[in-house]
């Protein structure tokens, strides 16, 4: 071993050295032979036993021979042995030699990797939150399901505690006595739920679990009986033990005798010989007056009223609403008779017997005329003389402002000449706040009236949009685009379906059950302005009066910020009622006539804002996923709205896509409407976007919705609205939609815009271009009309100058005309189909679908009644705002909008009915416009992209940006 350990390394070049212990006579040797000084080793190794291998016989030459094929004998060519020596481990003699193998350095560099990726996830499990999204959040949820499951196997895992979500209760005040619902929501399973006060005493009450089996939602109702003042504590049961949670909401009790008075407070009602006369007034809904008093009771007023009564119309059910309204000649003005089944009594005869009032039901009938899906906050009043017995008064409809009646209170009117006749729907509403004028604006108080005696005239019967026939003409037919469509209800194929109660959609003033704002993408059913009330704008100028900051929202397509097309907000005046059971900010419950802001943002949430300052009325709701539409709020004013989702990918973050619809007073989902194809649900496209904005009918409690999946929906809602005792609302929705389509694929059923109505008759169009009206009644299309291509710009309905109803609509620049490059505006009529003008400019195509019409028109009136106005985006001029005549489609005027134009234009009127059109521009700026020349008024530079369409309330325009830079909603003075 000596020698070996003192022989020097060999290194490639030793065989052509100088003299060296294995070489001494340095003859040159080839590298990894032994030297001349060892014997050759022969082949078959070192084993003297194995004979050579025969030596091969010199070949033979020539042309023609052929040798015989080599044989190998295989134990002749086994490697030679080496000698062990040459292999033996030296010590390292500070170089490396050329012969030796580098060492391998790759499985330690991999091995490093693989412990830094392990160390950042582990950093990634402990520091990094549940909730983040992105890199960091995939990578969380990566170690987190590996330290999971490597706890798991070893039977180590934790067991995490249930957490509470929410604890919460529909009133911050009750009075002694009263049934108090407090909600708890845990992340897991909890087996029961206690509430405490400040002293950790238990409030006793009935514990239910909501969900069961799942038990994550409880309810516990209890009866408060001693006043307090302070903070409740939510108290969670899991594995038998009491978890005190760190959710508290604050309580205070009232004594009977302290509570607040009631919110409608009892009122003499004079004689009839004894009552104003109220010149001037506008026309006011029915009341229907039902008396505790038996039909015999004494009065000892004298009676102004005639002999007999009109006999009353029989009416199949309390709430029904006829479904085609009689005839009248006049136009729009068709008389609407729907009598509750407990009102159908006769007027007895003149007589002291008689109630000069009005009809009369026992109290126990009340509840059969008051519709499921809106009770109705009833007014206790006394008959006079005092003797008489009390009645019930429904409220009266709020009426607009007229001269003699500059503020939008509730007026009395003329209880003696009520009809019993009544429009189910017009039993909601409440009472309204006045709001105060400013002292510049101030009008003088009209004259006081002067009592006289009324006559004995019928009053006033609630009114709907004239019934008008629809039929296809020829060219229009569904058949020529071989349409096929079919009802469904669930998976459920629906045959010769007809709807019970028909959705009697309303327009051209009468959507709302109130004038209390914007309720909808573009006003209402018509979808024709999105502007409420008038504006003195002496000075034809605008200016910023309050901004307020939106989030945003990174996409698997990049970062979306601020409000996106349509992004329209919804701007409503409550009434008290309503206001009082909703949850407000503390220091917003008490604002005097409160108009909310409420609008969807592409960061994922729906904002809530007062219109006066901007500032959050209420937390936002956060669904997580960009929302892109415009919110609609409840036609009859009840707490409840509905918004659509555009997105449901966001890095390492896949969600459902579809439709809400939201409760106000504790904002919590009522329902979700799923875009996608399911199992329960029968559709040709995939996508499950809904970029348009749904409708509610107030007549018969119906929601309906068209979505990016082709789907026309509708929803009846059978909404029970317990504002009184519970404060609460739900729904119990029943879905039947429409599946169908032409000649086209089955990507361009895709239905982007909004959809209009005129009583139950649905007007949309799709990507292919095709526009439809579909008769909600039977959910059949009654006639087709191909615009040439797609159709993102929501309808706009008007009925015409000779009592008919017209339709405009716009196409977009996209599949099938991207090669003429031409913009088509257009009027059919709406009745039949056909097509009664239509106008083109020129407008290039774009890769993200904005070229051509996707603003929403809007139809003229007053001093501009005779135009239609469309802003028209990537024309020559980047885009333009065109007034057209609505008889004949020519172009009255036209203005540039220089940074081109997705928002819908809004005219706002002063009281003289002037128009000024206000456009928004890509760029960043309103144009302010007179309406009748197109004379450019002013300019607002906000400084970031408008794609949003804003809304008007009075001289207060509301609309969002959508900039990284600049992501705001503005609340914009309109002087």
């Amino acid at each position: 071993m000596s020698d070996i350990n003192n022989t020097p390394r060999r290194r490639r070049s030793d065989p052509h050295r100088a003299q060296t212990p294995k070489n001494p006579e340095n003859k040159p040797q080839r590298a990894g032979f032994p030297p001349d000084d060892t014997a050759p080793m022969p082949l078959g190794g070192y084993d003297a036993a194995r004979p050579a291998a025969p030596i091969e016989p010199p070949r033979e030459t020539g042309p023609n021979y052929r040798s015989a094929p080599r044989v190998y004998e295989e134990d002749a060519y086994l490697p030679p042995r080496r000698d062990p020596r040459e292999y033996e481990v030296l010590p390292y003699d500070g170089e490396y030699d050329d012969d030796d193998p580098p060492r391998r350095r790759w499985p330690l560099v991999l091995l490093a990797l693989i412990l830094l990726a392990a160390l950042a996830l582990a950093a990634s499990y402990f520091f990094v939150p549940k909730d983040t999204g992105g890199i960091l959040g995939t990578a969380r949820g990566i170690s987190h399901s590996a330290v999971d499951g490597a706890m798991g196997l070893l039977g180590i895992k934790p067991k995490e505690a249930p957490a509470l979500i929410k604890f919460e209760t529909a009133d911050s005040e009750v009075v002694t006595g009263v049934k108090t619902v407090f909600t708890f929501t845990s992340t897991q399973s909890i087996e029961d739920v206690r509430v405490s006060d400040e002293a950790e005493n238990v409030i006793q009450g009935i514990r239910v679990p909501e969900d069961a089996p799942l038990n994550t939602t409880w309810t516990l109702s209890a009866i408060l009986d001693e006043p307090m003042d302070g903070l409740l504590t939510a108290w969670i049961l899991h594995e038998g033990t009491w978890i005190k949670t760190d959710k508290t909401l604050p309580l205070m009790v009232l004594a009977k005798s302290e509570a607040p008075e009631p919110l409608f407070t009892p009122t003499l009602i004079p004689e009839p010989s004894q009552r104003p006369v109220i010149t001037n007034a506008p026309t006011l809904a029915p009341a229907v007056i039902l008396s505790t008093a038996p039909s015999t009771a004494p009065s000892s007023a004298p009676s102004s009223a005639p002999s007999s009564a009109p006999a009353l119309t029989p009416s199949p059910s309390p709430a029904s609403v006829l479904s085609t309204p009689p005839a009248v000649s006049g136009g729009r003005a068709a008389l609407l008779t729907a009598v509750p089944a407990a009102a159908k009594t006769e007027a007895p005869a003149q007589g002291p017997e008689s109630n000069p009032q009005g009809p009369e039901v026992t109290a126990s009938s009340i509840a059969e005329l008051l519709p499921v899906f809106s009770p109705v906050p009833l007014s206790l009043t006394t008959a006079a003389p005092v003797t008489q017995a009390p009645i019930y008064t429904l409220p009266l409809k709020t009426p607009e402002a007229t001269a003699s009646n500059p503020l939008p209170f509730e007026m009395p009117g003329d209880q003696a000449d009520d009809l019993a006749e009544m429009e189910a729907p017009e039993e909601m509403p409440g009472e309204f706040e006045a709001e105060p004028l400013d002292e510049t604006q101030a009008e003088p108080e009209a004259p006081e009236a002067t009592p006289e005696p009324l006559p004995a005239t019928p009053a006033p019967t609630p009114t709907m949009m004239p019934p008008l026939s629809v039929a296809a003409s020829e060219s229009n037919d569904p058949a020529r685009f071989d349409q096929t469509e079919d009802a469904y209800q669930g998976s459920k194929k629906l045959d010769g379906f007809t709807r019970e109660q028909a959705i009697q959609m309303q327009g051209d003033g009468l959507y709302t059950y109130y004038k209390g704002g914007v309720f909808t993408f573009r006003g209402d059913a018509f979808r024709q302005n999105a502007s409420f009330g008038t504006a003195e704008m002496p000075l034809e100028e605008m200016s910023i009066e309050w901004k307020t900051e939106v989030g945003s929202l990174r996409t698997d397509n990049g970062t979306l910020y601020g409000v996106g097309y349509t992004g329209q907000p919804a701007i409503i005046k409550w009434s008290i009622e309503v206001r009082a059971m909703m949850n407000l900010n503390e220091d917003k419950k008490d604002v005097k006539a409160l108009k909310e802001v409420i609008f969807a943002a592409q960061d994922g949430k729906v904002y809530f804002l007062d219109l006066n300052d901007g500032l959050p009325t209420r937390e936002a709701i956060d669904i997580g996923f960009p929302l892109k539409g415009s919110v609609a709020v409840d036609a009859i004013g009840r707490p409840m709205i509905a918004f659509g989702q555009g997105i449901s990918i966001l890095p390492g973050k896949t969600g459902d896509i579809g439709y809400y619809i939201y409760n106000l007073v504790d904002q919590s989902q009522l329902f979700f409407i799923n875009g996608r194809k399911t199992k329960s649900q029968v559709q040709y496209a995939t996508n499950g976007a809904f970029d348009g904005t749904g409708l509610f009918d107030r007549f018969s409690d119906s929601l309906v919705i068209a979505g990016e999946n082709g789907l026309l929906y509708t929803v009846k809602l059978n909404t029970v609205f317990d504002y009184k005792d519970l404060k609460t609302i739900t729904i119990d929705p029943e879905i039947t939609y429409l599946r169908g389509k032409g000649k086209q694929n089955d990507t361009t059923v895709s239905v982007e815009s909004s959809v209009a109505m005129y009583g139950p008759y649905a007007y949309f169009a799709d990507k292919q271009g095709f526009i439809r009206c579909v008769d909600t009644t039977t959910m059949e299309t009654v006639w087709m009309f191909d615009a040439g291509d797609n159709t993102d710009a929501a309808p706009a309905l008007e009925f015409d100058e000779n009592d008919g109803l017209a339709l405009y609509t716009g196409t977009t620049v996209f599949t099938r005309t991207r090669k003429s490059g031409n913009a088509v505006m257009r009027r059919l009529d709406a009745l039949t189909g056909e097509e009664v003008w239509a106008h083109e400019t020129s407008a290039k195509f774009d890769d993200g679908e904005r070229g051509g019409v996707k603003a929403s028109p809007v139809v003229g009136q007053q001093n501009i009644e005779g135009l239609v106005l469309f802003a028209v985006n990537e024309t020559p001029e980047g885009g333009t705002l065109l007034a057209l005549y609505k008889e004949t489609g020519e172009l009255a005027w036209s203005a540039p909008i220089s940074g081109g134009a997705v928002s819908s234009p809004v005219a706002v009127y002063d009281l003289a009915g002037k128009a000024r059109v206000i456009q928004a521009g890509l760029d960043g700026k309103l144009y302010m416009f007179n309406g009748l020349t197109g004379q450019l008024l002013s300019t607002l530079d906000l400084g970031g992209t408008i794609e949003g369409s804003p809304a008007v309330y009075s001289d207060m325009l509301v609309i969002g940006t959508s900039d990284r830079e600049n992501s705001f909603m503005y609340g914009i003075r309109i002087e």
